[in-house]
């Protein structure tokens, strides 16, 4: 080798070796960290310049061989923010096996890294574009392009560990709207197998904690297509770890947002091989974690980026593109344990769901704490199975599941729930359910084949579970009856749903519902004729409640029974439903009902006229409460009501939607029996016979009804007919017969009536004719065929009696009617009303007074524009004429009213239809409605008349009456006017006077005013005359708001007693309706010092200021029109009223009534103060002090709003004669004091009253009882019972006990009072007084008695037995309304009786009845002994009386209606009969023994049987003058006086005696005329021989001798017939005086019949003479003037011819004046016509002087004036004084009402006239 070579090969390898050295040393110097750092400073420079930007490479770690390390590496972008920045990354790479095309990378970890990555608009430059920019060559040469080998150049993988910590990596992309930002806390993957050519990835085990994930999609991102190519990834996953990972996902254009935090998850697999749609899981553990997601439901789901079943649809089709076939999974899960889950699912855009209960809103779902553990899921294409050995969890509404086990089934064919264990809080299910089908989605169409099997033992199911999951159900039966009902079920179901069997059915549920049984359905869902039942009921129990609960609404009707009440039932039901039989259907339930029936229904399920049944009704027994607690609401008509119990048997057969049926019932009710038969056969349309009887045995129709004056009911009647059951069909007669029928608690007999029937049109034949109380005809025609117009016509209503009293119909004493009636009206309503009617023979008899009505007719005619009505009677009047019909009279007033004065309601409207009409009312003969209106004492005839024109707005209206008698209220010359035109309607009502007796009287009151524009203006004035007025008051009535609110304002005109008063200009008074409030404004009225105040003042409550100043009440009293002295005192006040009508109303008051007076009596100093400090209280101070009596009451204490009392009474002392002003005369001569303390608690409609009143020498008098009773320091108790009588003691005059114990219990004080008394009295004086203080009772009464008191004050129970005892002398009036013999005050009545009257009219009827106020309970018990005489007078006037001493025990009661009953005897032991005959005579007749007087109910009817004896002696030979005594012996013997004994028998009703008289010869007297005289007294007994018997006793009991039948045989002359006659010219003269004292004041008319014995023509004749006279008294009554003459009526003269000339009437004149005034001294001119037995007719003139005076003898007649007499004498005068005060005050004073017991009279006798 040459050196050359060699030095060139020196050189080269020196060359060789400097590279080799510079390579290995720069390897060298790399593998120090100055040379790495170095390297890193480099490529950090490079890259800045290369960038432009900010590269930062901290620190560089390699080997060259596995491993490099980069550690702070920061890169910026170009706007300087941070793009990239590594705090380490670490990689184990195989460097030198890249060479081999190898990558071994064993791990790779990065840690604390950021990669931001942004893109903005509009230029779309990433922040990274720059980068690609920097290394771009710009080389644009365009290159071949070379096919890429692919035939095995790729790299092999083999990848170990990757971990990334700390990872932060944001990207944000404006353009397409994406924004995602993750930050991962690590990451660690280990890796089996990667072969990225055949897309392989098996991962050993991933693990990510503590990572989130926030997504946010801003903008629809742009299409791309869809990847359905096919599938070559395998990936496959050993195990899955996740700890504390979040992912939120908000899309707003899709509106969706996904929210999910896994807290931890652990997933392990065995399989999972997409591409054959095959993954098999092993666990699946799932701990706390949360999933939300949300959406806009009105999003479309294609347009969701987040789509599931897109992407598993996408799936699908990449499987079938690689595999070439279908898609079919399976999914396997060997094991799952998820606790702690939380799911939500919210479509925000729908609102939260508002149900009555709170349930699952399945747009807002929330699961919480869910936990489901699974064992052998699968799941494939076509079925799933596995088991669910524990689910559990919580849904927001509430729904939780306890737990959960079952093995699950599921395919195409069935789905199946085995060992099925389900608890929730409400429902456990248990055993096994499943159903089978063919095609799950084909179920619906093919459900007679749904296989059904179930098998639950115990299962329960509660409400509320199933309401959690379908709240809407709440109102869906059974779930309506409430979410906390529950059932359980026990059974075995089996078959198809065509074919089910039931078997051991055991069903408890809901409340009270049991259902035990089994058997088999066919035919199901079908319910035609295709469904068979073979039902076996062994027992069903339940409630109305369950069935309303179970039913849809409206399949139960609305019930009234007890929803709870238990109802059982069994029995068979067998057969299709068109023809099924019910066997031994047994059912027992409700609170009484009991059915047992066997039958058959053909024709189900069809109920139209298909319809058949055939039942035979064993036993059908109710109650009422059953059957209308059943019956639907509104089928049983208002105040109905059925039988408490009832039962019903019998048979039905037929159709009875067809209404062709044949039954035969009988019912036995409580209310009576009922039987009927009814049979309605086959037939044409409208021909269907119709066969029917019914029958009822004392049937309570009222009871029914529920009207108590229907009551029992016997009848029978038959319908025979042609039409079925429809009345517009039916043909046929009604034939009904009534036994018996109760109204009006009177029982009518004997009713029969026929009824042809004609398709809606009824003729009646109906007749009463054997019953006593009604006899009638009726012959009528009811047509309804013409709904709109039906006709009603009467064509005979024969009414031959009626007694209406008797009837029940009229309660104000005997009234009685008859008469002929006839009517023809046709129209359905007031408007149509067309028609006459009339009536003839009428007659009413009003208290055995008849009232002849004559005839009554009418006419009503209405037709279009023409309306007429005319009534015409006796009595009344009327006529109408108009174009207005009947109906819109009263609403065209209405609104014509309206047009000047808003009426609530009523609006006027103009209007062009014409509308007129005028009337004229006439009443003519008042007196029948005077007898028919009890309170009505007076009214006069009188005629109103109206008109009215709607084109001119005239309403008129005018009457006069001229007197009115009401209720003791006296109106005099009423007037009455009425007028309006368009702009105003004026009234005015006058009087001439208003008065009650001699407390009232109004002179001169006038009310007047017009109404316009809203207004009504008023007047009122009451005034005697222009000079004297008591008030005059005038102001307008505004209406507002068409009424809801009224204002008043006075005129500054007001006037009260004659005396001018001041008003405030612009006052004002409001009333609103609805809320009762008061505002008043400017209301001041005064006069003087007087002052009346009413102010709204400021405030949110309005308050109502009340101020009352030295108001004077017996001005205003005396205003009023009440008497000068009934009421007095001073009263001054304010009151302060707030929130008036509210319930926050509050008040202030103090006010103070001075010198309180009330019938002249003063009571002294009222105070009230109230004061309310709190919103809830008042103080009250009301004291009562001074006066006469030196009163001294006060109450003090709170009063709260809400009714509580904390009060105190103290009474120091309250004199009794304080109250007698108040009792209206019932209390007299009161005396002592009372005293007390008394606490007031509890509430106003229950206080609590503790306390004592004292009584301290009380004393007063009853007037009526006329004893004085005496209060000695006595006690009334208050305590927790009530009030407390603790032998509280009423001593008598003479210091006798009546002794009290007990209590009034009581509970509120107000309403509640219950009696526990018992009072005891020993010779105790009840009754003390005179005649002149008790005219119906007087003397002396002293009683033994022991009475208890009990019930409550709607009905006290007295129990009392008493005794009369020794000192007792009672004297009774027996009242009478006849007149007496000096009575000239009363009515004479002509009675017309040109009607003929039926027997029932003509029958003379006892009129009195007892009755006393209702509401008392008490019976007595009475003993009378013969140690106490009672004295009964009979003629006050007369003097007759009946004194007796009896023995016998008397039962009074007084029932709670009010009837008062008495009964018992009294046995007379002795008396006397005191008869005074006219002043003639005077006889005391002695009680016979035997004579008793009866009571047997009514206490005024008593049946007397006195008989009174008057022993005479006298010669009977007057006596026998005609008995043909020839024997002059006998002759002789009868001048003899015997001994007789004239008898007075008092018998009949005791206030209506009938008295009779009889003559006896003693037995004991001997004379030989015995037989003659026994003969001829026994002629004087006979009926015939009345007359007769009674001159015999007159002439007796006055002569003291009999009366011969001859008058030349007797001097006494013909004695008896002048007073018989003057006895009868006494009644006519003092009937005729009635009539006179009535109408013609001052004058009065005599009638005289004298008697006189005429012997001019040589024999005996009777003169009778009727005097007729008419006297006038004058000047104070001093001169009475007396014209009259005699009127001969029979006799011998030709007087008696009617010869006599009128010129003699005035025959008799006189003229008697008084000289004193007491009448003692009169002077008297006359002249008479005259007749003497012997001249004959003659005149007579005189004067002549009379002086009366009173003497016992000769000296009395010269005897001055005593002084007694002088005093009492002007006591006299004084008196008449003030009664001509007093009676200045009316005009006529009106009588009270008398006592009821002393208005049982006898009915006055009257005087008819033919």
């Amino acid at each position: 080798m040459t050196p050359a070579v060699r030095r060139i090969l020196y050189a080269l390898l020196g060359l060789l070796l400097l590279i080799v050295l510079l390579v290995g040393g720069v390897v060298l110097f790399l593998q120090f960290p100055a040379g790495q750092d170095f390297v890193a400073r480099k490529a950090e420079s490079y890259l800045r310049d290369k960038l432009k930007t900010d590269v930062r490479i901290a620190k560089f770690r390699t080997d060259f061989k596995h491993g490099i390390s980069l550690d702070g590496v920061y890169i910026e972008d170009q706007q300087g923010d941070t793009l990239l920045s590594v705090g380490h990354l670490g990689v184990d790479l195989d460097i030198w096996a890249l060479t081999k095309s190898q990558i071994n990378l064993q791990s790779l970890e990065l840690n604390d890294g950021r990669l931001a990555i942004s893109r903005t608009e509009p230029d779309s430059i990433s922040n990274y574009d720059f980068i690609v920019h920097a290394f771009d060559t710009g080389d644009t040469t365009t290159v071949a392009t070379t096919p890429a080998d692919t035939t095995g150049s790729g790299f092999t993988y083999n990848i170990g560990d990757l971990r990334l910590t700390n990872i932060l990596l944001t990207y944000n992309d404006q353009v397409d709207g994406m924004n995602v930002r993750t930050r991962v806390g690590e990451l660690a993957v280990n890796m089996d197998e990667v072969d990225v050519d055949g897309s392989t990835y098996r991962v050993d085990q991933a693990a990510l904690r503590n990572t989130g994930i926030n997504i946010v999609q801003t903008k629809v991102p742009p299409d791309t297509p869809e990847d359905t190519a096919a599938l070559k990834l395998e990936f496959g996953l050993n195990r899955a770890l996740l700890n504390n990972v979040s992912l939120t996902y908000k899309n707003d254009p899709s509106a969706q947002f996904i929210s999910t935090r896994i807290g931890e998850a652990d997933v392990t697999a065995d399989n999972i091989d997409l591409v054959n749609s095959r993954v098999a899981l092993n666990t699946l553990k799932l701990r706390n974690t949360s999933i939300a997601y949300a959406q806009n439901e009105e999003v479309p789901v294609e347009q969701r980026v987040v789509n599931p079943a897109e992407a598993v649809r996408d799936l699908n089709a990449s499987v079938e593109n690689a595999t070439g076939q279908e898609a079919s999974w399976v999914v396997t899960l060997k094991q799952s344990d998820i606790n702690g889950v939380d799911v939500a699912f919210d479509n925000f855009n729908e609102p939260r769901q508002k149900t009555k209960i709170r349930g699952m809103d399945y747009n807002h779902l929330k699961f919480n704490n869910l936990i489901l553990n699974t064992e052998n899921l699968r799941y494939s294409a076509d079925s799933t199975t596995g088991r669910i050995t524990q689910l559990a969890g919580q849904e927001q509404s509430g729904f939780a599941i306890t737990r959960a086990a079952a093995s699950l089934h599921y395919d195409d064919h069935r789905i199946q729930l085995n060992d099925l264990d389900l608890v929730t809080p409400h429902s456990h299910l248990k055993r096994r359910i499943g159903i089978g089908y063919k095609d799950l989605a084909g179920i619906a169409d093919d459900l007679p084949n749904l296989k059904l099997n179930g098998d639950l033992r115990e299962a329960r199911l509660g409400f509320r579970d199933v309401l959690y999951i379908t709240p809407t159900l709440i109102d869906t039966p059974p779930f309506s009856s409430g979410p906390n009902q529950s059932f359980l079920i026990t059974g075995l179901v089996t078959g198809r749903l065509g074919d089910l069997r039931v078997q051991n059915l055991d069903f408890v549920g809901f409340r009270n519902t049991i259902v035990r049984g089994g058997g088999r359905i066919q035919g199901l869902p079908n319910t035609d004729d295709r469904l068979v039942l073979d039902l076996n009921l062994g027992y069903v129990r339940t409630t109305e409640a369950d069935m309303r609960s179970l039913l849809p609404a409206g399949t139960l009707p609305e019930l009234a029974i007890n929803p709870n009440a238990p109802m059982t039932m069994s029995g068979q039901v067998k057969g299709r439903i068109s023809n099924l039989a019910l066997q031994n259907i047994n059912f027992q339930g409700l609170t009484g009902t009991r059915i047992r029936t066997s039958g058959r229904l053909q024709g189900l399920p069809n109920t139209d006229r298909r319809l058949y049944a055939d039942f035979n009704i064993q036993e059908f027994t109710s109650t009422a409460a059953d059957i209308k607690g059943v019956l639907p609401a509104g089928t049983l008509p208002a105040g109905y009501s059925l039988p408490p119990r009832l039962s019903v048997t019998g048979t039905f057969r037929g159709r009875p939607t067809a209404l062709v049926f044949d039954t035969d019932l009988r019912a036995t009710t409580t209310y009576g029996n009922l039987a009927a038969k009814v049979n309605v056969g086959e037939g044409p349309a409208g021909q269907e016979p119709v066969r029917a009887t019914f029958s009822t045995q004392a049937l309570d129709v009222g009871k029914f009804m529920g009207d108590p004056t229907i009551g029992k009911v016997t009848a029978n009647g038959t319908l025979t007919g042609r039409g079925g059951l429809d009345p517009n069909l039916l043909r046929g007669t009604l034939t009904a017969n009534v036994q018996q029928a109760t109204y009006n608690n009177y029982t009518y007999r004997g009713i029969k009536a026929n009824v042809d029937i004609d398709r809606n049109r009824y003729v009646v034949n109906a007749s009463s004719k054997d019953d006593p109380n009604l006899n009638l005809d009726l012959l009528a025609t009811i047509d309804l065929r013409n709904a709109a117009n039906p006709s009603y016509t009467v064509d005979r209503l024969n009414l031959r009696g009626a007694n209406l009293t008797a009837l029940g119909f009229y309660t104000g004493g005997d009234l009685r009617v008859q008469g002929d009636l006839t009517a023809n009206l046709s129209g359905s309503d007031l408007n149509s009303l067309n028609g006459t009617f009339g009536g003839s023979r009428i007659v009413i008899v009003n208290n055995n007074q008849p009232f002849a009505l004559d005839s009554v007719s009418g006419r009503i005619v209405q037709r279009t524009g023409r309306t007429e009505v005319d009534f015409a009677s006796s009595v009344a009047d009327l006529t109408l004429r108009g174009n207005t019909r009947l109906g819109d009279i009263a609403t065209e007033l209405q609104r014509h009213i309206d047009r000047y004065f808003d009426l609530p309601g009523v609006q006027y409207r103009p209007s062009n239809e014409y509308r007129q009409f005028n009337f004229v009312a006439n009443l003519k003969q008042p007196r029948l409605l005077q007898q028919l209106v009890p309170d009505l004492k007076q009214l006069t005839p009188f005629k109103l008349t109206g008109s009215y024109d709607s084109r001119a707005a005239d309403l008129r209206l005018n009457t006069r009456v001229g007197r009115i008698v009401y209720m003791g209220y006296a109106l005099d010359s009423l007037k009455l006017a009425v007028q309006s035109d368009p702009q105003k309607l004026d009234y005015a009502l006058g009087l001439r006077q208003i008065s009650q007796d001699t407390t009232l009287r109004l002179p001169n009151p006038t009310l007047s005013g017009s109404i316009a524009n809203n207004q009504v203006g008023t007047h009122l004035r009451i005034a005697e005359n222009d000079s004297t007025t008591m008030l005059d008051l005038a102001g307008a009535l505004q209406v507002i708001n068409q009424g809801a609110a009224y204002a008043f304002s006075f005129d500054p005109k007001l006037v009260l007693n004659d005396q001018q008063w001041s008003v405030q200009p612009n006052n004002r008074l409001q009333y609103t309706m609805n809320t009762g409030a008061i505002r008043a404004e400017n209301v001041r009225l005064s006069q003087g010092n007087q002052l009346i105040e009413l102010q709204t003042l400021a405030g949110a409550d309005y308050p109502l200021q009340a101020r009352l100043s030295n108001l004077d009440l017996n001005t205003l009293a005396k205003a009023g029109g009440l008497q000068d002295s009934l009421v007095g005192g001073t009263l001054n006040g304010l009151a302060v009223v707030r929130a008036i009508g509210q319930p926050r109303m509050a008040f202030t008051a103090d006010a103070t009534l001075g010198s309180f007076a009330y019938n002249k009596s003063v009571i002294g100093d009222l105070r009230l103060q109230a004061t309310n400090p709190s919103t809830d209280r008042y103080n009250v101070n009301a004291t009562l002090t001074g006066g006469p009596n030196n009163n001294n009451v006060q109450v003090t204490g709170n009063y709260f709003t809400s009714g509580a009392l904390d009060m105190q009474a103290n009474i120091q002392r309250f004199n009794l004669n304080t109250a007698e002003p108040f009792s209206a005369g019932q209390l007299q001569q009161t005396s002592g004091y009372l005293t007390g303390q008394l606490a007031i608690r509890g509430t106003t409609s229950a206080p609590q009253i503790r306390g004592t009143v004292t009584t301290n020498e009380a004393g007063f008098t009853l007037t009526q009882l006329g004893a004085p009773f005496t209060l000695p320091n006595e006690s009334l108790v208050f305590d927790e019972r009530g009030i407390k009588f603790d032998d509280f003691t009423i001593l008598d005059s003479l210091r006798n006990e009546a002794v009290v114990n007990g209590y009034v219990l009581t509970r509120d004080y107000v309403t509640d009072y219950r009696f526990q008394l018992r009072a005891v009295t020993e010779n105790f004086i009840a009754v003390q007084s005179t005649q002149r203080e008790n005219p119906l009772f007087w003397g002396k009464l002293i009683v033994d008695s022991d009475t208890r008191i009990s019930g409550d004050l709607n009905l006290p129970r007295v129990r009392t037995t008493a005794s009369v005892d020794d000192g007792s002398n009672l004297f009774l009036a027996v009242p009478n309304d006849e007149a007496d013999k000096v009575s000239s005050d009363g009515i004479v009545e002509f009675v017309d009786k040109s009607a003929p009257l039926d027997t029932m009219l003509t029958r003379q009827l006892a009129i009195d009845s007892a009755r006393t106020a209702a509401g008392f309970d008490i019976a007595a018990t009475i003993t009378v002994t013969d140690e106490t005489p009672f004295t009964i007078i009979i003629d006050e006037a007369s003097g007759d009386n009946l004194k007796v001493r009896a023995n016998g025990t008397l039962s009074t009661a007084i029932d709670p209606v009010g009837s008062i009953t008495l009964s018992g005897r009294l046995d007379v032991t002795s008396g006397s009969y005191h008869m005074s005959l006219y002043d003639l005579t005077e006889r005391d007749f002695t009680i016979a023994k035997g004579s008793n007087i009866v009571w047997s109910g009514d206490p005024y009817n008593a049946q007397a049987n006195v008989s009174a004896i008057y022993s005479v002696r006298a010669a009977p030979s007057e006596l026998l003058s005609g008995q043909g005594l020839s024997d002059e012996t006998l002759k002789s013997t009868a001048r003899n006086q015997l001994p007789f004994n004239v008898f007075l028998n008092v018998t009949g009703e005791l206030l209506k005696p009938v008295i009779s008289f009889d003559i006896r010869l003693p037995e004991d007297s001997r004379t030989e005329l015995r037989t003659q005289i026994e003969n001829r007294l026994a002629q004087l007994r006979q009926p015939s021989q009345t007359d007769a018997l009674n001159k015999q006793v007159f002439s007796l009991l006055v002569l003291n001798r009999f009366l011969a039948d001859n008058p030349f045989d007797s001097s006494s002359g013909s004695i008896v017939a002048d007073q018989l006659r003057g006895s009868a010219s006494q009644v006519l003269t003092q009937q005729l005086n009635n009539l006179t004292g009535s109408y013609l004041s001052n004058l009065g008319v005599e009638l005289g019949v004298n008697s006189q014995a005429d012997y001019s023509s040589g024999s005996e004749k009777t003169r009778t003479d009727l005097n007729v006279a008419v006297r006038r008294q004058l000047f104070n009554d001093r001169v009475t003037v007396r014209l009259g003459t005699d009127v001969p009526l029979a006799g011998g003269n030709q007087a008696s011819n009617g010869q006599q000339s009128v010129s003699s009437f005035a025959g008799d004149v006189s003229v008697e004046y008084d000289v004193l005034a007491n009448g003692r001294l009169r002077l008297r001119a006359y002249r008479n016509n005259a007749y003497g037995d012997i001249d004959g007719q003659y005149v007579r003139n005189g004067a002549s002087l009379i002086f009366q005076r009173d003497y016992q003898n000769l000296a009395d007649l010269f005897k001055g004036i005593d002084k007694d007499v002088k005093q009492a004498n002007k006591e006299t005068r004084k008196r008449q004084k003030q009664e001509d005060k007093a009676a200045k005050d009316s005009v006529q004073t009106v009588a009270t009402d008398p006592r009821r017991d002393s208005s049982r009279v006898a009915p006055r006798r009257t005087t008819t006239s033919r």
